[in-house]
C-alpha cells in the first residue's frame, strides 16, 4: 500500500503515503446504478442477505433513498430536489464507509460525475469498490413503474431514462464493472408478473 488517493478539490489524484500504513480493512463500496425500476433495490437486499450469511459476516450498510426517508417522487421531481437527494445520499455513504462497513450504495447513480465522486470517497479511505450496473428491458421497467404503489410520473420517468449515462469500463471509477441483466436471472421471479 505504497500510494494512496487524495480527492481534495474535487479530483482524485495519487499522493505519497507513509510506508507504515495498514492495508484497508474489510470495508468496501458496492455502487449500484441503473434506470428506474430495474430491480436495484431487490438486488441490493439479496446482496445484503448474502453478505450477512457469511461467517464471519462483515458489517453491511445499505444506503438508498428509502433509508434516508426521501420519497422518490419528490427526490427526483426537479433539478434542485435531485441535487439535494444526491447530497444527502453522498453524505450517508461517506459516513457509512468511514465506519469500515461494506456499503451498498443503492440508487439510480445515473450521472457519471456522481459515480466518480463516490469512487473518490472510497479511494480516499483506501476501500475496495465496484460498480454493479443493473439492466432491464425498457418495457419491463415501464410495466413495473405502472404497477408500483409509488410510481414515478411519466415525465420524470422518461427524463431519468434520457439522462442516464451508461457506465464505461474504460473509466477507472466505472470498474470493476459487473453487469446484471435482471431478465436473464432465471432463479428470481419477476414481481411484475
Amino acid at each position: 500500500w505504497g500510494s494512496g488517493w487524495g480527492c481534495a478539490g474535487g479530483g482524485c489524484e495519487r499522493r505519497p503515503r507513509m510506508a507504515s500504513a495498514a492495508p484497508p480493512s474489510g470495508g468496501a463500496l458496492i455502487t449500484l446504478c441503473g434506470l428506474p425500476c430495474t430491480g436495484k433495490t431487490r438486488l441490493a437486499e439479496a446482496l445484503r442477505a448474502f453478505l450477512a450469511s457469511l461467517d464471519p459476516a462483515p458489517p453491511v450498510v445499505l444506503v438508498n433513498e428509502e433509508s434516508l426517508a426521501i420519497p422518490k417522487l419528490s427526490g427526483y421531481a426537479s433539478p434542485a430536489a435531485e441535487k439535494a437527494t444526491r447530497s444527502a445520499f453522498k453524505s450517508a455513504v461517506d459516513r457509512a464507509m468511514a465506519g469500515g462497513a461494506v456499503v451498498i450504495a443503492d440508487s439510480l447513480n445515473y450521472i457519471k460525475g456522481f459515480r466518480y465522486e463516490l469512487y473518490c470517497l472510497a479511494r480516499g479511505l483506501q476501500l475496495r469498490h465496484c460498480l454493479v450496473w443493473v439492466q432491464e428491458d425498457e418495457d419491463v421497467t415501464s410495466a413495473r413503474n405502472a404497477a408500483s404503489d409509488d410510481p414515478y410520473d411519466m415525465e420524470t420517468f422518461r427524463a431519468l431514462h434520457s439522462r442516464f449515462e451508461r457506465p464505461n469500463p474504460s473509466n477507472r471509477w466505472d470498474r470493476p464493472l459487473v453487469v446484471v441483466h435482471r431478465g436473464r436471472l432465471a432463479a428470481e421471479p419477476d414481481p411484475a408478473g
